[in-house]
């Protein structure tokens, strides 16, 4: 098994790797831990994929809860029993029923050394030593781990190895500092200009895509947005193929510079003109993806929200059905869809895709009660007071200075005083 970089793969895993960066950035690590899972899965050689999904395995299990050590240690019991007989015929499908389980909770011994053995097994020694160095980490008195390590590295011819290793362990340090650079979001700008310096360094010595991509991301973070839309640029015309990750960068570098000249306007009307200028590229750029990738249900729900946001509801309603069909995205696909119809006076027909979205939100949160708020919106136009009231006073109960919700329900009862006297 061949070692891959993120230059030698599709557009696609490309696009699922930058997907993952920014939910890790979003504080969605268990959804980063789900693409970059199954990007290894798919392609187990992607060592940046592997790198990047240890780091979020680590600092998820790290802070995981009892009820999760209990499951993982039970499932420690039972799983080597079912799968190290599978090793020898398919290795493959063992790696990924073990990272499929590792992604739970990392710190999983028995299915680590099940993983180290099937990567053996697999042609794929680095990735045995990457997991045999984990178990060390976590284990460094286990002599027996050391034994195969040790066997690992040393190979058939020792001392040649050994050089081959001195040498690869610098080329590793160096290009471990630079992994640690990639999806990073830097706060202070000593920080950002020094990683950019780093990156810059090594894009003489490897001109790299994924490391043009990153300084075009670090450029944008440092407000330098010329020079992020000139990495961007660089890297969407690297060839004729479309890219829509790096297309999004792209465009999200275009509207940070927007917003600082909009900032720096002279008047109120010099910053509507640039507004609409935003808009209308925002726009022609959602378009133009859908075009180009009219399966990918995710830009089919971007373009409906900007379409609702230009009040164009039956485009939108349109492209929110399909966005629908998203998993991630089917929740608030259903609120605009039910806001659409809401703005077009079609009441009735807005209530199913709103309830749709409550019934199969979880916890009460921001969006469930937004949803919840526009729902009782709807009951109001309805002549329903009652069920408006009642999802009032429960969003009420959970924040009371959500949106306009205590004036509507003081209403509610102005109205009841009014009416009985």
């Amino acid at each position: 098994m061949d070692k891959k970089s993120l230059d030698q793969v599709s557009h696609n895993m490309r696009d699922i790797f930058s997907r993952a960066c920014e939910s890790s950035q979003n504080a969605n690590l268990d959804y980063a831990i789900e693409l970059l899972c199954d990007l290894v899965t798919n392609m187990p050689g992607l060592i940046p994929a592997r790198e990047l999904l240890r780091e979020y395995e680590t600092k998820k299990s790290r802070n995981a809860g009892l009820a999760t050590k209990v499951k993982a240690y039970f499932t420690g019991l039972f799983f080597p029993g079912k799968y190290r007989r599978l090793i020898s015929e398919t290795p493959l499908e063992v790696m990924r029923k073990c990272e499929e389980v590792l992604a739970e909770y990392l710190f999983n011994m028995p299915v680590l050394e099940v993983l180290a053995d099937a990567a053996v097994e697999a042609d794929a020694p680095f990735i045995a030593i990457e997991t045999r160095v984990l178990i060390h980490d976590l284990l460094p008195d286990n002599e027996e781990n050391l034994q195969k390590l040790h066997a690992l590295r040393s190979g058939e011819n020792e001392e040649t190895r050994d050089a081959e290793d001195a040498e690869d362990d610098d080329e590793d340090d160096e290009s471990s500092e630079i992994a640690e650079l990639m999806g990073q979001k830097l706060d202070s700008h000593e920080e950002l200009n020094a990683a950019i310096a780093q990156l810059e360094e090594e894009l003489k010595k490897n001109d790299s895509f994924e490391i043009r991509r990153q300084l075009g991301d670090f450029y944008a973070q440092a407000g330098n947005y010329d020079k992020a839309i000139e990495y961007f640029e660089s890297v969407v015309g690297e060839d004729d193929e479309f890219d829509p990750a790096i297309d999004k960068y792209l465009e999200k570098a275009m509207l940070a510079r927007y917003n600082a000249r909009i900032t720096a306007a002279a008047s109120p009307e010099d910053a509507a003109v640039l507004e609409k200028e935003k808009f209308d590229y925002q726009l022609a750029r959602a378009i133009n993806r859908v075009d180009l990738y009219p399966d990918d249900n995710q830009l089919h729900y971007d373009l409906g929200v900007l379409y609702f946001q230009s009040r164009q509801y039956d485009e939108a309603i349109e492209e929110l059905e399909l966005g629908r069909h998203n998993p991630k995205r089917r929740n608030m696909a259903n609120v605009y869809l039910g806001r659409c119809l809401m703005a077009k006076g079609e009441y009735a027909l807005a209530v199913e895709p709103l309830r749709d979205a409550i019934r199969e939100m979880g916890r009460m949160n921001s969006e469930k009660m937004t949803a919840m708020y526009y729902l009782a919106n709807t009951y109001e136009k309805l002549d329903l007071d009652d069920e408006a009231l009642e999802i009032y006073k429960e969003i009420y109960k959970i924040e009371i200075s959500f949106m306009d919700v205590a004036s509507r329900i003081d209403s509610f009862y102005m109205k009841e005083k009014e009416q009985g006297s």
